[in-house]
């Protein structure tokens, strides 16, 4: 910020502003502009904004960084409860589930393996139907 002040002082030197600088006695500069010119304010109120600005722009920085790390805690969760699911549906880490939950895996087994079998039947009557159309010359034998 320091360094940004003295850019503008410079600016303001080349412009040809008249600028009065009195030395304090810990060697710090006070700067003190001797004329109310527009342009000389002007510039410090668009320096302000500036420095406004670049804060909001850090503050939204850190809000979607906040966001996002958020996010990915929740996608880690979800995939850590997928998984967990997949262990259990293929029989393993059974011993921490409740009496609840094992009936409600078992339902879900249940289904799920009736919409396997349901499929499995549709697919072999279709093959038989599909060898019933076909001719029976192949079935000959010579």
């Amino acid at each position: 910020m320091n360094c940004l002040f003295c850019v503008m002082l410079r600016l303001l030197l080349l412009s040809s502003q008249a600028v009065d600088a009195s030395e304090y006695a810990n060697n710090k500069f006070k700067y003190s502009f001797t004329t109310n010119s527009t342009p000389v304010r002007g510039t410090i109120d668009r320096y302000k904004k500036a420095c406004a600005a670049s804060t909001n722009a850090e503050s939204v920085s850190e809000a979607n960084t906040q966001f996002y790390q958020q996010e990915a805690s929740k996608f880690k969760r979800q995939i850590r409860d997928i998984q967990n699911l997949n262990r259990h549906i293929l029989g393993e880490a059974l011993s921490s589930l409740s009496l609840k939950e094992l009936k409600n895996l078992e339902s879900r087994l249940e289904k799920g393996l009736s919409r396997v079998r349901s499929r499995k039947h549709e697919t072999l009557f279709a093959d038989i139907e599909f060898m019933q159309k076909r001719p029976f010359s192949w079935w000959v034998v010579q």
